[in-house]
């Protein structure tokens, strides 16, 4: 038997990297991992209002009680609507994600009582959007950007990025400074779903759990939901 989970995630690119990365890596450990995009099948992204977001996870927690709940947002572009927003101001990035994905929990759970389901939502805050992870490893970044010719240039480029930063987690979310925008200010030809996606499948989970301690947390959550059912179920 297996635990299943469900991430509510912002866009293609997630929904690719969690079905192709995450998936496989936590079937393994006795989670069966899928992910789903907020509203129309074929949305374009971008992080939606809260009471938009709040409904879609509302929805999944209630459909199926055999399945815990997850989210993959990025941070960058999160409306200012949603909860903990107000008490971020000034802490460091991981201390954001926490407050917020904290926030979140408490609106799902006040919103469903003393429903059973209340225990099955483990909310995910991405610091500081889905292109930080592929700066764990800028080297394959780099030969990827420029197609494996001459990557010399770039990688020097996307390493100078890093070395500014202690960890990818941390590089920031201004208009023209969060991680996608350094890439594409260095590859205007980047394509979030196709070179990200190759990029991440180069770089691995392994090295961007190293560098990128968040999201290792979320993976390791997860892993411990397998560990505890296997166990409760020996």
């Amino acid at each position: 038997m297996t635990v299943r989970v469900i991430a509510l995630v912002e866009g293609q690119t997630e929904e690719a990297f969690v079905r192709r990365l995450l998936a496989p890596m936590l079937g393994a450990r006795g989670v069966a991992m899928s992910a789903t995009t907020y509203g129309r099948r074929r949305s374009h992204g971008g992080v939606p209002r809260w009471g938009k977001a709040e409904r879609e996870l509302l929805r999944l927690v209630k459909e199926d009680t055999g399945r815990l709940v997850t989210t993959m947002f990025d941070y960058y572009g999160l409306p200012g609507d949603w909860p903990g927003r107000e008490a971020i101001a000034g802490k460091p990035p991981g201390a954001k994600a926490k407050i917020l994905e904290q926030a979140m929990q408490s609106r799902i759970l006040d919103t469903l009582g003393d429903d059973p389901d209340r225990s099955r939502f483990m909310p995910y805050i991405q610091m500081h959007e889905f292109e930080a992870l592929l700066f764990s490893q800028p080297k394959t970044l780099g030969e990827v950007l420029t197609r494996d010719a001459r990557p010399r240039r770039m990688i020097r480029a996307l390493q100078q990025v890093t070395g500014e930063f202690a960890t990818p987690e941390e590089i920031d979310d201004g208009q023209t400074t969060a991680p996608s925008k350094r890439i594409r200010s260095l590859a205007n030809h980047y394509q979030k779903v196709t070179d990200g996606n190759l990029a991440a499948s180069r770089i691995g989970l392994e090295t961007m759990r190293q560098k990128c301690p968040h999201f290792d947390q979320w993976l390791s959550s997860l892993e411990m939901l397998g560990r505890n059912h296997r166990a409760s179920h020996g």
